[in-house]
């Protein structure tokens, strides 16, 4: 009896009682709702850093290339040759909106690079030829817009000049400004250019060839990346942003701010450097 009686204690003594089942399967799943969290929250903050390395990439690339472009903007195949206006502005406008035209000129060598990074041909080296940098405005409130550069030549015995080819530069692309820096004419000597003070930034619409001298341009992009899924959950209320002049809002058709997607925006000066060795007609 006595026997009996021990053996059926140390069994009871190796269980778990029912309290202790509920603590350990409690303790359980804290442990996997930390551990879902923090695997959330790892997969949510890698996606933001690969999200912010295409827009950051995207934006080096393209602010270069809008560098080298700008800053050669008038440039001649002759040194005898009094340099070419930097600006088409016949084929440069502000469209009141988010985005702008940008439209350089210049002349290239025989070989040398064009805006799309194709080699000039032998027939077309000493010729004039346009850059239009534009952002193809497709439907949609926030369809993937892509600026591209468009390379035109003039045509033979006529000032028009007709389209080559185009290509996209980069994509992602909410908001493309730009200004140009302006001094009058009469007062634009190599000191005064180099004096800030006196510039003037105007949209394109609002510079006069004939008395203004174009210094430099400002140029600024609103860029987002291109995944597909919304990185964030945004917040009620209106976001505004301004990029330049321009300025938008959430209560605007434009461009919908709430849509989760990572945005930044990427602004410089760059000096016309032909502009500013040209002597005054």
């Amino acid at each position: 009896m006595i026997k009996t009686l021990k053996r059926e204690k140390h069994h009871r003594q190796m269980g778990f009682t029912l309290i202790e089942l509920m603590i350990s399967g409690l303790l359980g799943s804290l442990l996997l709702a930390m551990t879902m969290e923090w695997l959330l929250i790892a997969t949510q903050s890698a996606r933001i850093q690969d999200g912010l390395a295409e827009i950051n990439e995207n934006a080096s690339f393209v602010m270069r290339f809008l560098r080298h472009e700008i800053e050669m903007a008038g440039a001649t195949t002759d040194l005898f040759t009094v340099g070419l206006a930097p600006v088409a502005w016949a084929y440069s406008e502000d469209q009141g909106g988010r985005f702008d035209t940008l439209t350089i000129q210049r002349q290239y060598a025989a070989g040398e690079h064009d805006c799309l990074g194709d080699r000039v041909p032998a027939d077309r080296a000493g010729k004039t030829m346009l850059s239009r940098l534009y952002v193809d405005n497709m439907p949609g409130q926030n369809a993937y817009k892509e600026l591209r550069c468009e390379l035109l030549m003039a045509s033979e015995g006529s000032s028009a000049f007709f389209s080559i080819k185009s290509r996209a530069l980069i994509g992602g692309v909410d908001a493309f400004q730009v200004q140009y820096g302006v001094m009058p004419r009469q007062s634009a000597s190599v000191q005064q250019q180099l004096n800030s003070s006196v510039i003037t930034y105007l949209l394109a619409d609002q510079v006069d060839p004939l008395h203004h001298k174009v210094i430099s341009i400002k140029v600024a992009l609103l860029l987002h990346n291109s995944n597909g899924t919304p990185l964030i959950h945004s917040t009620a209320g209106v976001q505004t942003i301004t990029v330049l002049e321009y300025q938008f809002d959430d209560e605007q058709t434009a461009l919908n701010l709430h849509d989760g997607h990572l945005r930044k925006q990427y602004q410089s000066t760059i000096v016309l450097k032909n502009a500013m060795s040209l002597s005054e007609e």
